[in-house]
């Protein structure tokens, strides 16, 4: 009975944790080595993004956000409900996005891609209730 206990209480532990690591974590926070930020205030986040080549990120999510191209490339974009989506941009192109679900993004290509990251702060993703 004991040790059937603490196999629940372990198995309740691995579910909260996957389930909030999943949820909406901070790409600042989940791939902090290839962001150099440029400006932190309390209504958003600026930075230099770059993504070597064959880069895997880790699962985050975003705020709306502003994206403008330093460099041409494509990054695949795999979400966590199963959906795939490729973006590919030209250096000086700009896009901006609503707050977006948990993904992981790759650059598939050969050379690094380089890009400014704004992020709305007062904009969050935030998780659908069920």
């Amino acid at each position: 009975m004991k040790k059937f206990q603490i196999y629940l209480a372990t198995m309740a532990l691995f579910l909260f944790i996957t389930i909030t690591g999943v949820s909406a974590q901070e790409f600042m926070k989940t791939d902090a080595k290839i962001i150099k930020v440029l400006s932190d205030t309390t209504y958003m986040t600026a930075m230099e993004v770059t993504f070597p080549a064959g880069y895997k990120t880790n699962v985050h999510s975003h705020p709306a956000h502003f994206v403008y191209a330093l460099t041409d490339g494509t990054l695949s974009v795999a979400y966590t409900d199963g959906k795939k989506e490729e973006f590919s941009f030209k250096a000086g192109e700009s896009f901006s996005s609503v707050p977006e679900r948990p993904h992981m993004t790759t650059n598939a290509g050969k050379t690094p891609i380089k890009f400014i990251l704004v992020e709305f702060k007062d904009q969050p993703y935030k998780t659908a209730m069920k």
